[in-house]
């Protein structure tokens, strides 16, 4: 078992920054953390060398490209580790498949696809279902209908809360506390709630947008020039388009991918359905969740579910505390949970 990488208090500042701006320079990043950029750079090295840092990504509002996302759960039937693995290399390589993690509890396997109408759709299950199908003993088909992302700030709040400490002026927060307002406030403040959901009509992408988005999806660091060389094209032609993209939200930011367990903590995954599926009931449900601090992200889905909140705990016990407080705020609109620890991530794309 490979060890925990001790995460310093200024590795999680540099964390928190690359999750809300993964383009960010390092040279401004040295401006708010008061470091150097070549010690920046040498300590975002480090945790990609220990795995923390998976890899940077742009996030992409495929709903605005006329794509549903659909979520198939399945559970495996009992086989040795080599055949599982030789299926999830399967899964991993299948291009459909945008999203990918092996997890443990209620389900084994949760793949995400991108699908533009149901045929689509059904013929991306159909493919998984004669290719591997024999290997699960259960599945469950969700339609994603948007989501909200809070933001991880929860998880750094103690190193994070004094990144500079050059004050500009005094201000009042919520409570009417004053407070000091500190330099690049933008990264001291509770990041605002992203929240994607079908919309109608289609965003048609010109030829080299659609070649930029695939280039940066998986490597949003890539620098203009190498963006430009690899689509033998000029750099202002990408600035521009990338402009663009920026926009008309297409891209709405650009990321990381971190693997929790490198630094011992557990990314865990409950599925909720409702009592009733009624409008208010969903809403009651979604508005007492987003005052949930240690919720970085909620799914809404049309299917076997109708939520999932997705969360950060170091032991099953924090689990169970965390669904108990769940209950305790709205569990008379609950008919029932399941659960999943994320072992591994094993694909992210948005696209």
């Amino acid at each position: 078992m490979s060890s925990k990488f001790n995460l310093s208090s200024f590795d999680s500042r540099i964390i928190f920054m690359l999750d809300s701006n993964s383009r960010l320079p390092y040279s401004k990043m040295s401006k708010v953390l008061h470091k150097s950029p070549q010690l920046i750079d040498y300590h975002v090295k480090k945790l990609i060398a220990a795995g923390v840092i998976r890899n940077f990504i742009t996030v992409i509002d495929y709903f605005k490209l006329g794509y549903t996302q659909y979520f198939f759960a399945f559970n495996f039937t009992h086989m040795d580790k080599d055949k599982e693995k030789e299926l999830i290399n399967k899964l991993i390589n299948y291009s459909k498949i945008n999203f990918l993690y092996t997890t443990g509890g209620s389900w084994n396997v949760l793949a995400g696809v991108l699908a533009k109408n149901v045929y689509d759709a059904n013929n991306i299950l159909s493919y998984i279902n004669e290719n591997i199908s024999d290997s699960f003993s259960r599945s469950k088909v969700l339609i994603n209908m948007g989501y909200y992302r809070k933001g991880r700030r929860y998880m750094f709040e103690d190193n994070i809360k004094h990144i500079s400490s050059e004050p500009l002026e005094f201000v009042k927060t919520r409570t009417g506390k004053q407070v000091k307002k500190m330099k690049q406030i933008k990264y001291l403040e509770t990041e605002p709630l992203e929240y994607l959901s079908p919309v109608p009509g289609e965003v048609i992408l010109s030829d080299i947008q659609e070649k930029i988005l695939n280039r940066i999806k998986d490597d949003a660091r890539a620098s203009l020039v190498e963006i430009a060389n690899d689509l033998n094209t000029s750099v202002d032609i990408i600035r521009y388009n990338q402009k663009e993209l920026e926009k008309k939200g297409i891209i709405i930011r650009y990321s990381i991918v971190l693997e929790p367990e490198k630094y011992g903590a557990t990314y865990a995954m409950v599925f909720f359905s409702l009592k009733k599926h009624t409008t208010e009931n969903r809403n009651k449900f979604l508005s007492a969740c987003l005052n949930f601090n240690e919720i970085f992200l909620i799914r809404n889905y049309v299917g076997g579910y109708d939520f999932s909140l997705e969360t950060l705990v170091h032991t099953p016990r924090d689990l169970r505390s965390f669904i108990s407080k769940v209950y305790d705020s709205v569990g008379d609109l609950i008919s029932r949970h399941d659960d999943i620890f994320v072992y591994s991530i094993d694909k992210v794309a948005y696209l």
